[in-house]
Formats: structure tokens, C-alpha cells, sequence
């Protein structure tokens, strides 16, 4: 939902058995999707330490055999345009610790930064995004999903199996743009495909 926080829904939000079952498909597609790109250099990310808070990444597809952390005030930066693409899959869980996050780099200077729509991670475990932490992107889970109090997504989050805990003040907020980029994965969340747009 656009802006959901636990002050508008409280308890449970039940929707229908054909409409959830569509939703999971999406889910899982673009999961799946996400998980079988290629690395963007060929090379094996398997072998980097999970804790990636304190780098910078440019557009490509990075992939962690284990889970993958940003510690206690440190973040990840991600630097490019808007109309480049950022996918990292970890096939263990995905943790941010308090006051963590992720933030948007204009790459050249001066222009605009990624876009969260073109900004996928793509978690085998579970997620927990800590207090008062801030990230972006579309997070695409497999497990159950936390987020502490005065937490902050901006963009998108979905799991296959178990719940989402929003703790107070915790709120989701979806991008009110989205940059077409081509091809992309026809779903309600829509994962842009790696190249640009011919001029």
C-alpha cells in the first residue's frame, strides 16, 4: 500500500484467496528473475565478505552466497543515474542494523541520482531493517520481514513466506515516479531490465 504505516492499518488486512495467489506468483517471478541475472562482470561476488556497509556500488548484479549486513551507522552507497540498474541477491538473510541504510548517489555530480524502481535486493533469508535505519529500493524476500521504530523504505517490499512487522513509526513509502527503462518484468512491481532504452 502507498505510504503504509502502522497508525493506518492495524491487525490484519485480508484479501482475496485469487488475488493473493496472483500476488505470490508476481512475487516469486520477480524474485526468481532477480536471482537469475548475471553478474555484471563475469566475476564470482560469492567470495566478498557480507558486510557491505561503508562501499560504494556502481550499476550491476551482485550476488552473496551468505547473508549480507550494514552495521550500526554506516551505509551502502549506491551511485549512478537514474536510468541505471542495481540488483544484489543474497542467498542468506539481509540485515540493517540500527541507524544503517542505503543512500542514492548522483553519478555524474549534479544530476539525479538511481532511481529506487531500479534498485532490487533479492533476499533467500530473512530481513530485518533496524531502528531508525533508512534504505531503498524493492526488497524481495522469501521470509519474514522486521522493521524497527522510525524506520524507513523508500520503495517497495514483498515476501513469499511470513509476516511483515512494521514496529512503531516504521513506515514504507513508495516512489512516486517510475522510470521506464524497456523490457521489463510485467508485474505489479514491475523489476527494470539492466539495459537503457534505445534513443
Amino acid at each position: 500500500a502507498n505510504g503504509l504505516t502502522p497508525a493506518l492499518v492495524s491487525g490484519q488486512t485480508s484479501y482475496s484467496a485469487e488475488t493473493m495467489a496472483d500476488a505470490m506468483k508476481d512475487v516469486n517471478a520477480a524474485y526468481a528473475d532477480a536471482k537469475s541475472r548475471p553478474r555484471s562482470d563475469g566475476s564470482d561476488d560469492t567470495t566478498r565478505l557480507g558486510t557491505i556497509g561503508g562501499l560504494t556500488f556502481t550499476p550491476g548484479v551482485y550476488h552473496w552466497a551468505s547473508a549480507i549486513s550494514i552495521a550500526a551507522d554506516t551505509v551502502v552507497t549506491i551511485k549512478g543515474s537514474p536510468y541505471d540498474c542495481f540488483t544484489f541477491v543474497t542467498d542468506g538473510a539481509l540485515s540493517v542494523a540500527a541507524r544503517g541504510g542505503v543512500v542514492l548517489e548522483a553519478d555524474p555530480p549534479g544530476g539525479l541520482p538511481p532511481h529506487v524502481s531500479n534498485l532490487a535486493w533479492a533476499v533467500a533469508g530473512t530481513i530485518s531493517i533496524g531502528a531508525n535505519s533508512h534504505c531503498e529500493g524493492v526488497v524481495l524476500g522469501t521470509a519474514a520481514v522486521t522493521m524497527g521504530a522510525d524506520a524507513k523504505l523508500n520503495g517497495r517490499l514483498f515476501t513469499a513466506v511470513g509476516a511483515i512487522s512494521l514496529a512503531a513509526a516504521a513506515a514504507i513509502v513508495e516512489p512516486s515516479a517510475v522510470i521506464s527503462l524497456g523490457p521489463q518484468v510485467q508485474l505489479s512491481l514491475s523489476l527494470a531490465s539492466p539495459t537503457p532504452p534505445a534513443p
